[in-house]
């Protein structure tokens, strides 16, 4: 498993419990929805 590290984007839909962040390295997009788990958001 990758190490890798996430700059967060806060955005309006956080209040619905979804969170985007931003992979420094690569500048891939993450999201997790109402939980701690990361998935690829183009992938």
């Amino acid at each position: 498993m990758p190490y890798y590290h996430f700059k967060k984007i806060w955005t309006p839909l956080e209040m619905f419990g979804l969170k985007l962040f931003r992979e420094t390295e690569k500048k891939e997009f993450w999201y997790s929805f109402r939980s701690n788990r990361k998935r690829p958001l183009f992938r």
